[in-house]
């Protein structure tokens, strides 16, 4: 800003100089009337004083200006029984809990340029039950499919507009300019395999094209690089689970149409760029393996999840939170109430914090108990700003907790 100040006063005093010399009989560059060669009698007499006297050189006075209001992490905060709560925001600390003045700054899911948010809508639903008996027994249950399309409002859910239809499209997100939408769209992959592609439109609607994967992948978790120019996947295979070696990796996919580039291995979920371009944040379980193993196989129990941050520069990922612990509890109640899942990481403006949400496993099919987290990139100090009323009783027995429902919570970005 000093900068950009210094030109506009060099440009005005030269625009006042050419309006002078263009336009001689500026009040500019007269007074009362007088020539400029022949200067008003008082001005004449100043001036003979001014060369007989020593003047005071003036202080120069220094303005400071207010420093900026700290950035505040936003999330919203749905009640028990409804759909939509208020956003609120609280300081990185914990303190300071209030509803936020504007929600729509600097989160993801609202277009700055538009003014709207896009979200995924389920457009239908339809199950059947079924039975069968095989060789390991008889079973029973529902079968269904679910119709999902993408879909754009007002802030306050107003002016819904349904974009896509006829298939399973989620995970929508606005470009940094608002004019384009990435989403991921359920369709037909190689040998009749189901895949995941990135899907782009503009944000009325109009198609613009697709990301698919290679013949024996699919994409996940796509995410926009703050320049617009590349988008972020978890790139899966659909043949090897994702925690064996070569399952899973995370990839930049330019939208120029230049090759893909692998940024981390493993399986990186929930990815966030940072504002700076220059690291991700992502979630990723973490396993027990027993025994002497030091690679992952089937059977090996998860103990939760952690946020880790993958630098693009090619070093090596790093866990931030450390959540997860290094061994399979040893009680159901010990499992339900202690396995925390990660998700939703949000980078601050600055880039030196992550904020993140953090649920016991036992209330993710219950709905309700989520904390809001927020932790250094550098995973030194980790903080919990915001805390759900958490399980009054476990049984023993089963592991089952007595969770409220219906609580909503979700990390939105920061102000």
């Amino acid at each position: 800003m000093a900068a950009l100040g210094t030109a506009t006063s060099v440009i005005l005093m030269l625009d006042l100089a050419a309006f002078g010399a263009i336009h001689p009989r500026s009040s500019l560059l007269r007074s009362g009337g007088t020539p400029r060669s022949q200067p008003p009698p008082v001005l004449a007499t100043a001036a003979i004083h001014a060369t007989s006297t020593t003047t005071a050189t003036p202080v120069p006075t220094t303005v400071t200006s207010a420093p900026p209001p700290p950035p505040r992490i936003l999330f919203s905060h749905s009640p028990p029984g409804t759909s939509h709560g208020p956003v609120m925001s609280v300081l990185p600390d914990g303190t300071g809990l209030q509803p936020a003045a504007n929600p729509s700054v600097r989160v993801t899911q609202l277009s700055s340029s538009r003014g709207l948010q896009v979200y995924s809508k389920t457009i239908s639903s339809t199950s059947h039950p079924y039975s069968g008996c095989g060789i390991a027994g008889c079973s029973s249950g529902y079968v269904g499919s679910t119709e999902a399309g993408i879909a754009v409002a007002q802030p306050d859910g107003s002016g819904e507009r349904v974009l896509t239809s006829g298939g399973y499209d989620v995970d929508p997100s606005f470009s940094p300019d608002g004019d384009t939408i990435a989403y991921l769209r359920h369709q037909e992959g190689g040998h009749g395999a189901t895949v995941d592609a990135v899907g782009l439109m503009s944000w009325d609607g109009v198609p613009l094209g697709a990301l698919r994967p290679p013949d024996g992948w699919t994409y996940a978790s796509p995410v926009w690089s703050p320049d617009g120019t590349s988008i972020a996947v978890e790139r899966r295979s659909t043949s090897v689970p994702d925690e064996q070696a070569g399952g899973s990796a995370v990839m930049v996919l330019p939208l120029d149409g230049g090759p893909p580039r692998q940024v981390a291995s493993g399986p990186f979920r929930d990815l966030a760029w940072s504002h700076g371009g220059r690291e991700l944040a992502g979630v990723r379980t973490r396993y027990v393996r027993y025994g002497t193993r030091t690679a992952w196989q089937p059977g090996d129990h998860p103990t939760g999840d952690d946020v880790w941050v993958i630098p693009l520069d090619g070093s090596a990922p790093r866990n931030v939170t450390n959540l997860a612990p290094a061994q399979e509890p040893s009680t159901f109640c010990e499992t339900n109430l202690s396995m925390v899942r990660a998700s939703k990481p949000a980078w601050s403006p600055d880039d030196t914090r992550v904020a993140f949400l953090e649920s016991a496993t036992s209330d993710v099919s219950s709905g309700g108990v989520s904390d809001v987290g927020v932790v250094d990139s550098s995973g030194r100090h980790r903080v919990t700003v915001f805390s759900s009323p958490r399980p009054a009783h476990c049984d023993p027995r089963t592991g089952m907790s007595q969770a409220p429902r219906g609580e909503i919570v979700a990390v939105l970005g920061w102000s």
